[in-house]
Formats: structure tokens, C-alpha cells, sequence
């Protein structure tokens, strides 16, 4: 294999004979159609990986050409593109990953008085992203003694039965320690939400919502109005 020579950096290029030393004996061991069809996709398995150790298009196509040359004429002509589909797609699903991150970082809870706590939700309601805010939220609760967690959402879409699901989930966290939540949410998403949830307040009114979760203390509409005014709801 001379696939070593188009690949700089020693610890990716060891990595990766390795990996193509597997798709090699998979093809050498290969004697029908579904042995090939085997081998071809581990070769598109290291297309993923090498997306994932950071080669670069001109690092894999030379790998695919020293596979090429190391197995022809047995189904050469398909392992190039095989190969790169599985590095296209490890790309794609890096930069899915990175998206969610990101909004997850800057999507967290917030007391907006003691023992009150608040999250506000926009944009595409991914059940992955919806997972990651509740999970935030877990540790505020036990932490500020939460009485009353307000979950503020516009998504501007329909719901589904996942993302009810997840949104759900964050009122079954504020059960476990004894917090009282209340859903602001669009007309769309309260009948569902309200099937799914159980013991929870839905109402579609963001000012209503923060009065409930605050109704033992003292008034906070001046607060909250502004504060919805810098959020954009």
C-alpha cells in the first residue's frame, strides 16, 4: 500500500493502515457477492473515519486509489464513491453535532427570582436539542430548591410526537423535586402538550405564566414584560 506517502501526519497515517489493512483482508476473504458487498462496507467505514481523524479530500482519494490499485479488478470501480459517502456523510453528521452544541450552550436556564426558574425555547424543536435544554435544567432545580419552573416556547411549527415527548419530559423533571411547571406554549402545542405532560399548567399566555409561577410572591410584571421585550417573544 502506498497510501502512507499522501498522508503527513504519522499518528493518522498509522491509524489508517490499520484501517485499510481491514478492508483488505475483508476483500481477500471475499469469495461471493455478499462477501464483496462486506468488504465494500467497511471500505465506506473508512471514508467515516477518515473524515473523523481530519484527512482531507486529497488524503482520501489517494487511499481509494491505493485500494484500488491493491484489489483490482475485484469491484474497484465502486469502492471509490462508496468511500467517499461514508467521509461525506461522517462531515455532515460532524457538523449536525457541532450545530446542536452550540445551541445548546446558548439556550439555558434562568432564575428570574429566587427559586424560580425559567427557560425559553425558539426555533426548529429537534427532539436532540429539546433533550440536551432538559438536561440543563436537571441540575438548576436541585440546586436553587426550584419551586416553580416556567418553560416559555415558540417554535412556530407543528409539533410532533417526539418533540412533545422531550418537551414533556422537562415537567417530569420539575416533579421530582416537587417544582410546580408551567408551559407557555402556541395554541398548536397545548392539547398535545397536555395529553403528554400530566400534572403540569399549559397556558398560551407568556405574562399568565410567569404570574402563575410567581403568584406566592410579589408582583413581577414590569419585569417580565421587559425581560420578554429583550428575548423577542
Amino acid at each position: 500500500m502506498r497510501q502512507g506517502a499522501f498522508i503527513a501526519r504519522a499518528s493518522i497515517r498509522a491509524e489508517i493502515l490499520i484501517e485499510t489493512a481491514t478492508v483488505l483482508d475483508a476483500f481477500a476473504q471475499a469469495d461471493d457477492d455478499v462477501g464483496d458487498r462486506e468488504a465494500l462496507a467497511l471500505a465506506g467505514l473508512l471514508g467515516r473515519r477518515a473524515a473523523e481523524l481530519g484527512c482531507t479530500g486529497s488524503e482520501l482519494e489517494a487511499v481509494a486509489e491505493s485500494l484500488n490499485v491493491a484489489i483490482a479488478p475485484k469491484v474497484a470501480k465502486g469502492i471509490r464513491g462508496i468511500m467517499i459517502e461514508g467521509y461525506a456523510r461522517s462531515l455532515v453528521d460532524r457538523e449536525v453535532a457541532r450545530s446542536l452544541a452550540a445551541r445548546v450552550a446558548t439556550t439555558r436556564p434562568f432564575l428570574v427570582e429566587p427559586r424560580v426558574l425559567a427557560l425559553v425555547l425558539q426555533g426548529e424543536p429537534t427532539p436532540e436539542w429539546l433533550l440536551a435544554c432538559g438536561q440543563h435544567v436537571g441540575p438548576m432545580l436541585m440546586r436553587h430548591d426550584v419551586r416553580a419552573l416556567v418553560v416559555v416556547a415558540r417554535f412556530g411549527v407543528e409539533p410532533t410526537a417526539a418533540s412533545i415527548a422531550e418537551l414533556a419530559s422537562i415537567a417530569d423533571l420539575g416533579s421530582v423535586v416537587g417544582a410546580r411547571t408551567i408551559f407557555d406554549v402556541e395554541a398548536s402545542w397545548a392539547e398535545p402538550l397536555e395529553q403528554r405532560a400530566g400534572r403540569c399548567v399549559i397556558t398560551t399566555s407568556t405574562l399568565n405564566a410567569f404570574e402563575l409561577a410567581s403568584a406566592e410572591s410579589a408582583p413581577m410584571r414590569a419585569r417580565v414584560t421587559k425581560m420578554l421585550r429583550i428575548l423577542g417573544i
